[in-house]
């Protein structure tokens, strides 16, 4: 997959039936370090005028209206505490969701999708000499025409190639701000 994305999903049969309906409840992420299972599906949220409190306990000061979180570090944990209505709501990426078989698929209701991010991104430090720039480009760009590079490959997430960015880095820097900090993007 060279883009994938953040689904916010719920049980199908809970009361839970849009994002307002979360407010006052308690949803689950995968864990602080997942981009899909976590930070995408927050900002989208904060972005849409949520406010999101990491639930540590009793907290006298939480409003009604926040949503309350929590980590799984699990996706199968994830997935039952979504499935068994432990939590009201969960994050997971879409590649994740199309995994799931098709009982768990028919018991879920995709409540939101984030924008698409490419998959995985490689970047280097400002100051880097341009030749050692080019020389790891090229390597990147022919990893899957060769067979140790296509091992590789395919230990990071089962990933076939890279591609240039379509547009380049100046296009994805604005689609990126388009996406997750543009006043206009509000809904």
């Amino acid at each position: 997959m060279a883009e994938y994305q953040s689904l916010i999903i719920t049980k199908r049969d809970s009361a839970v039936k849009r994002l307002a309906d979360l407010r006052g409840k308690t949803m689950i992420f995968e864990d602080p370090g997942s981009t899909s299972g976590y930070l995408l599906a927050k900002l989208f949220l904060a972005r849409n005028g949520f406010k999101l409190a990491e639930k540590r306990g009793f907290d006298a000061n939480a409003s009604p209206a926040d949503i309350t979180y929590t980590f799984a570090y699990s996706r199968r944990k994830l997935m039952e505490s979504v499935l068994n209505k432990q939590v009201a709501a969960g994050a997971i990426s879409d590649d994740d969701y199309a995994g799931l078989d098709s009982a768990s698929k028919s018991d879920i209701a995709v409540l939101a999708q984030t924008e698409k991010l490419p998959r995985h991104l490689v970047s280097v430090r400002a100051d880097l000499s341009q030749q050692i720039v080019a020389r790891l480009h090229d390597i990147l760009i022919a990893m899957h025409d060769d067979p140790e590079g296509q091992k590789i490959l395919k230990k990071t997430d089962q990933t076939t190639k890279f591609d240039r960015l379509p547009g380049g880095e100046e296009a994805l820097r604005k689609r990126l701000l388009d996406s997750f900090f543009s006043p206009d993007r509000a809904k």
